[in-house]
């Protein structure tokens, strides 16, 4: 029993740091972080990656939206120096749990919330330093709204954490948002900048292209078509011009913008090295999975027309009318807008990483040649 009751102790002590030994503290509370202790800007400021799983940086950060796609690359990516994190969710559990692993015992802490209770936000972000908003949906979903997602919610995070003296506020928006814009979607992430700026005036804000990855929902579902279905449409032939971006490409600048004084009260638009037209990411591809590319050009209002009516079936991420308007415009960096590089990160060519995506439907897998 002495042996045992040794060796708890021994792994309850990180780095000098006790983790909690009993249930009712919290892991905030057992690193010192109380809600009536000063927040240390500096602190957030000079966190560094101490190259093990058991470092502990004395920062805390609430990631909201760590449920979606790219919410699971940003929580690792700041775990990795050591920083505690809060990841609220208003999924199942099970859809988050994959989340734990990424830092050490203790680290990860998943806890269910209320997007609509002041409370309860208060309570996800009360012992944080850094919060980082990731919420964000591309379909409109029964009791909701694209509003609501992007400017209202965001805008009420944005606000709270400003009264409970959060130093570090980082907004990720979406490469094209315009108040003008025909997509809903760029229109309500528009104004969601503008209402967490209002907020927030210290908030930086990440603007990213459509992001590619395992298991996103740019690439694989182009791929799944391609490989399942006779043609790919295109809509007006696919000339609307986008700039992909790697999923930990976007991660990694989330992560370094909290370290990088000059990124506080900016807006940054993150895309990749190189633009390419919708017809020619999708000839990568079908180059990538070995399949002899067809594709059929679609006028824009057909396909919005035939949209509306697809949309209702279980597979919204091609057939919804934001889908269509967005192969329909433009989503590219501005020239003078501050990019990725600034953020200290060499983004990753889209030629290099597709295949990491769309090994599942190449023909001979991973292998260089076909199996036979």
């Amino acid at each position: 029993m002495s042996m045992l009751t040794s060796r708890v102790a021994s792994w309850r002590q990180v780095n000098g740091a006790l983790l909690p030994a009993a249930k009712g503290i919290t892991a905030a509370q057992s690193n010192g972080f109380h809600s009536s202790q000063p927040r240390s800007a500096s602190s957030v400021l000079k966190m560094k990656d101490y190259g093990h799983r058991a470092a502990v940086s004395g920062v805390m950060a609430t990631v909201f939206g760590c449920s979606g796609f790219l919410g699971g690359y940003t929580v690792e990516r700041i775990a990795k120096n050591g920083t505690q994190i809060v990841a609220p969710f208003r999924c199942r559990w099970y859809d988050v749990k994959h989340l734990k692993p990424m830092g050490d015992l203790g680290q990860i802490n998943l806890l269910p919330f209320n997007v609509k209770s002041d409370s309860s936000l208060v309570k996800m972000m009360e012992h944080s330093q850094v919060v980082v908003n990731l919420l964000g949906k591309d379909y409109v979903y029964k009791g909701t709204s694209m509003m609501d997602i992007h400017a209202e919610y965001p805008a009420r995070i944005a606000k709270l954490a400003k009264e409970l003296g959060i130093k570090r506020f980082i907004h990720v928006s979406a490469l094209g948002a315009s108040p003008d814009s025909p997509s809903e979607y760029l229109r309500s992430k528009f104004i969601g900048e503008e209402m967490v700026r209002e907020a927030f005036p210290g908030a930086t804000i990440l603007r990213p292209g459509s992001m590619y990855g395992e298991e996103d929902r740019f690439l694989t579902p182009l791929g799944m078509c391609a490989k399942m279905s006779p043609f790919v449409p295109l809509v007006d032939g696919g000339n609307a011009r986008v700039q992909p971006i790697y999923v930990c490409d976007v991660a990694q600048a989330i992560a370094n913008s909290l370290q990088l004084d000059h990124s506080i009260g900016n807006t940054y638009e993150l895309g990749g090295p190189e633009a390419y037209t919708m017809k020619r990411v999708v000839e990568l591809i079908y180059e990538s999975i070995r399949v002899p590319a067809v594709t059929v050009s679609v006028p824009f209002k057909a396909a919005l027309a035939v949209s509306k009516v697809l949309e209702v079936l279980p597979f919204q991420q091609l057939t919804t009318q934001e889908a269509v308007i967005h192969q329909h415009i433009d989503r590219i960096v501005a020239p003078n807008a501050r990019g990725i590089t600034e953020l200290e990160v060499v983004p990753v060519h889209m030629e290099r990483a597709i295949i990491e995506v769309l090994s599942m439907y190449r023909t001979g897998g991973r292998y260089l040649t076909p199996l036979r």
